[in-house]
C-alpha cells in the first residue's frame, strides 16, 4: 500500500520529531529523564528513544512481565499518537518508484525541501500562475537503462549529502571527516570511471580525449556526471581537514577529464596554483639550499598550471584575468626575464568599463517601513 498506519510503524524518531520541544520534554521527564533543559529535539528524541530501549530496575527481577525492546517501542509510538492523533507514512517503497518517476520527469530532484516543480504545475493547472506557450518535447532517450536510473539517483543523493558535508563550518572538523569517510565509498568508482573515458577517447579519433559520444547537455543526467559531483565536494572536505596532497590528486584526476563540469575547471586550476604556491612547498629557509630548490620546483609547477588554464578553452575570462595576475607574480618571483614571459592571446583581452546611468527621483518617506528606500522615478513607479 502507498500509506502505512501507526500500527505499522517502527521509526521511533520519525514519529517523536512531530513533537514539539515542549512535548518532548514532558514525555522525558514521565519516563524519569533528567536534564532536558537547553536539548534540542534531535537530542530529547535521541534521549527517549535511547530510555525505551533500556530495561528498567524493576524489570530485572519482574522477568515474567517484562518486555522486548520491540515492544517498548511500540508502546513508544501509541504514547506519541495518544498526542499527535492517527498519523500515516508514506510507504519508502512506493515514495522511491514516485521519486524516481519525478526525476525522470521533470528532470530534477525531488525531496530536497527546496523543489517547487510540483506546486508550480498544480498551481499552473488551476490558473494561478500563468506561464507563456512552450513546445515540450519529452525524449525518452535521456536515460540509457532503468539501472542507469536508479544508479543515477542514488549518487545524487549521495552528492546532496557531501554537500551538506562541505558547506559546513570549517571549524566544524567532525562534518567534514563524514564527507572525507563517504568519499573514500566511491573514489575508487571514480578511477574506474576515468579509466573507461580514457579507453573510449583512444578509440575514438575523431573525437578528443575525454569527450564522449552524447550531447553536453545530457551528461548532466548520466551517473558519472553525480560521481563526478561527489568528487568535486570532497576537496573542499580534504581542503578542510588540511590534506593537501589528496586535494591535489582529486583536483589532477578532475582536470584529467573533459566531460563532464566544464565551467568547474578555472576553479580547480586556481586551486591548484593556490596548493602549489601556499601549502604544498616547504617554509623557505634561505640557509637550507635544498628547500628553496624545493619551492622553486613547486613555482615552476605552478607556473605550468596557470600556462595549461590559459590554454583551455573551457576556463571562464574572469579566471583567465586572475590567472594571468598570478602568473606574472609567480614569474617575477622566478626572476623570468620580461622576453621570456608567457605570452597568450587570451591574456590581452582589456575589461569594459561599466556604463553608468544616472536615476533622478524623489525619495518617498515612510516611517513604518523596513529595509530599502523608496523612490518615486520619473514614470511615477516607485522603486527601491
Amino acid at each position: 500500500s502507498f500509506l502505512m498506519n501507526e500500527s505499522q510503524l517502527d521509526d521511533c524518531n520519525g514519529a517523536l520529531m512531530l513533537l514539539v520541544s515542549a512535548e518532548l520534554k514532558d514525555m522525558a521527564k514521565k519516563r524519569g529523564i533528567k536534564q532536558v533543559t537547553g536539548k534540542t529535539k534531535e537530542v530529547l528524541c535521541e534521549m527517549i528513544t535511547k530510555s525505551a530501549k533500556q530495561r528498567t530496575v524493576m524489570s530485572f527481577f519482574k522477568k515474567k512481565n517484562d518486555v522486548s525492546p520491540n515492544n517498548r517501542l511500540g508502546e513508544l509510538i501509541d504514547d506519541v499518537v495518544k498526542i499527535t492523533g492517527p498519523m500515516v507514512k508514506l510507504n519508502p517503497v512506493a515514495a522511491e518508484l514516485f521519486e524516481r518517476i519525478h526525476m525522470i520527469f521533470f528532470r530534477k530532484q525531488s525531496g530536497s525541501g527546496l523543489d517547487n516543480t510540483m506546486k508550480q504545475a498544480v498551481l499552473a493547472l488551476i490558473g494561478q500562475i500563468k506561464f507563456p506557450q512552450y513546445t515540450v518535447l519529452r525524449s525518452g532517450n535521456l536515460f540509457a537503462s532503468r539501472e542507469d536510473v536508479i544508479q543515477f539517483k542514488n549518487l545524487m543523493k549521495v552528492g546532496s549529502d557531501m554537500a551538506s558535508f562541505r558547506h559546513a563550518l570549517v571549524k566544524d572538523i567532525e562534518q567534514h571527516k563524514k564527507g572525507w569517510e563517504l568519499y573514500q565509498e566511491y573514489c575508487g568508482a571514480w578511477s574506474n570511471h576515468i579509466e573507461a573515458l580514457n579507453r573510449a577517447a583512444s578509440r575514438s579519433v575523431t573525437q578528443r580525449p575525454g569527450i564522449s559520444g552524447i550531447e553536453y547537455w545530457k551528461r548532466r543526467f548520466t551517473p558519472g556526471y553525480a560521481l563526478s559531483r561527489i568528487v568535486e565536494h570532497a576537496t573542499h572536505c580534504a581542503a578542510a581537514l588540511k590534506k593537501y596532497e589528496d586535494e591535489e590528486k582529486i583536483l589532477r584526476s578532475l582536470l584529467s577529464q573533459h566531460t563532464y563540469r566544464l565551467n568547474k575547471r578555472g576553479e580547480w586550476y586556481e586551486r591548484l596554483v593556490v596548493l602549489y604556491n601556499n601549502h604544498l612547498r616547504p617554509r623557505a629557509n634561505a640557509k637550507d639550499k635544498e628547500a628553496m630548490s624545493q619551492i622553486r620546483q613547486w613555482m615552476q609547477l605552478a607556473r605550468d598550471t596557470c600556462i595549461m588554464a590559459l590554454n583551455d578553452e573551457h576556463v571562464h575570462r574572469v579566471v583567465i584575468h586572475n590567472l594571468s595576475q598570478q602568473l606574472r607574480k609567480i614569474e617575477a618571483k622566478l626572476g623570468v626575464t620580461e622576453d621570456g614571459q608567457y605570452e597568450n592571446e587570451r591574456m590581452c583581452l582589456e575589461w569594459k568599463d561599466a556604463p553608468e546611468h544616472t536615476v533622478y527621483g524623489v525619495r518617498i518617506k515612510d516611517r513604518g517601513r523596513r529595509g530599502p528606500s523608496l523612490w518615486d522615478g520619473d514614470d511615477g513607479i516607485p522603486c527601491s
